[in-house]
């Protein structure tokens, strides 16, 4: 029984040790322990990662996301083991990222680090940093907050033993087992109004909306519109519509009462809102965007306004005339009355 039960033993000391954890510890020292790392063999080390969309209905882009990473330091290591020579992580790998993939409850995913084999006990550290892809609207976790991966190598009586622990920090230090990258994107709406007496409620304006992705951003999921009735209005903002410059410029027709909504266009995208000139047919317009202004909220509306008034005039027309003869011929017909009762009289 002695003998049993001291074989347990060895088992689980063995087992407490060739874990992976997220944990705050530095050391090594495992918490949360989830996965079991055999000893002396080249081990993955899975993270999960959670994409999501900061507003819903919204389409955040493919991508494949790459990432780097460096030796930071290595500590109570075996003789001739140093920075230099510490072995470096293998790769760092995360599956692509279908379109549409961030969701507001948040999608996960596994970010999977394949370790080397290390030759000689030791605490050896590492930053993982994620490539900026570059895409509008996204926000890339472990590249604001790089992730730091401890691997501490201990001589087990079998061979040497591997714990990870591996973490997100924060500014002040500040740890979290979290990594998360977010898509932001909201819509702008145009509407469009007509006032005044002489305002045609019935007339089609044009109108142009330019959208300007961040320098070095792209944008890489569809912008789509809807709205208006004119048959010619677009209903997206085609990957074409982007130049190389990463402007885009959108034509489009509203009447009174009408508006065309863009949808689904990356924070940090900005916008200006311009109708023709109708001042030679005596519009005056208000509402127009002229300064470049970035998506920043769930939704945006811009309201155009033309007014055109006019005062009627008021004067004698020819269908009043008539009356207006008569009501002239009966006074001159009183002041006649009255003239010849006063000679009467005067007789």
């Amino acid at each position: 029984m002695k003998k049993v039960l001291s074989i347990v033993l060895a088992l689980a000391i063995v087992l407490s040790l060739g874990v992976v954890a997220l944990a705050d510890s530095q050391t090594g020292n495992p918490e949360n322990a989830n996965q079991t790392m055999p000893a002396n063999q080249q081990n993955t080390v899975n993270v999960v990662k959670t994409y999501k969309a900061t507003n819903a209905d919204t389409t955040s882009p493919a991508e494949t996301v790459a990432f780097t990473f460096e030796k930071v330091s290595v500590a109570d290591a075996a003789d001739g083991i140093t920075l230099e020579k510490m072995p470096n992580l293998v790769s760092v790998t995360l599956a692509a990222y279908a379109q549409g993939a961030a969701t507001t409850e948040g999608s996960t995913s596994n970010l999977v680090i394949t370790l080397p084999a290390y030759t000689g006990v030791g605490v050896y550290t590492y930053s993982i940093t994620e490539t900026d892809g570059n895409m509008a609207g996204v926000k890339y976790g472990a590249n604001a907050t790089p992730i730091k991966l401890v691997v501490t190598v201990t001589q087990g009586s079998s061979g040497l033993l591997e714990i990870a622990a591996i973490h997100t920090e924060g500014s002040g230090d500040t740890k979290s087992d979290t990594f998360t990258n977010e898509y932001s994107a909201g819509s702008l709406s145009v509407a469009k109004t007509v006032s005044g007496n002489m305002g045609d409620q019935s007339k089609y304006f044009d109108f142009t909306v330019t959208l300007t992705a961040p320098t070095g951003d792209t944008v890489g999921a569809p912008i789509t519109i809807s709205g208006g009735s004119h048959t010619s209005n677009p209903t997206t903002v085609a990957t074409s519509d982007w130049n190389s410059s990463g402007v885009a410029t959108i034509s489009f027709k509203l009447k009174h009462g009408e508006t065309l909504t863009f949808a689904n266009i990356p924070y940090g995208v900005t916008y200006t809102v311009d109708e023709a000139d109708y001042s030679s047919e005596k519009y005056t317009t208000t509402g127009e965007v002229d300064t470049a202004t970035a998506i920043n909220s769930a939704a945006t509306t811009v309201t155009v306004n033309n007014e055109k008034k006019t005062t009627p005039d008021t004067g004698i027309t020819l269908d009043s005339l008539p009356y207006v003869l008569m009501a002239v011929m009966a006074m001159f017909a009183a002041v006649v009355i009255i003239l010849n009762k006063r000679r009467a009289s005067d007789y």
